[in-house]
């Protein structure tokens, strides 16, 4: 593996890495972004794959950070357990998944 965990914002290219990579991730999304999306990106993975950890910078602790890194660490099966809802997921038909993710995400900024 190219890494054991990504550590990193929440921008679509770090998340796409982190899912075509396979690795666990704690995203600290940049809280300037536009519509909070990089929150909402890491919360996706968080939610529906559980393969990430979210901290907003504001809430961020040296100890939060260090325990939510021995979490992963300290359980490999759960590591295994990440790489194979990640695998499950992106690789299974990459293309439309994302596709429907962000036309979902696009209807949802439309206002009224």
């Amino acid at each position: 593996s190219i890494a054991d965990l990504f550590i990193a914002r929440a921008g679509a290219s770090t998340v796409l890495e982190q899912l075509f990579y396979q690795v666990p991730a704690i995203y600290i999304p940049y809280p300037f972004a536009s519509d909070n999306h990089q929150y909402h990106n890491a919360m996706f993975v968080n939610k529906h794959l559980m393969a990430a950890r979210c901290f907003q910078e504001k809430e961020l602790t040296a100890e939060a950070l260090a325990s939510a890194m021995d979490c992963y660490f300290a359980d490999p099966s759960e590591v295994k357990l990440i790489k194979e809802r990640i695998k499950e997921f992106y690789f299974k038909n990459p293309l439309p998944t994302l596709a429907n993710i962000l036309i979902k995400k696009l209807n949802n900024l439309r206002p009224g």
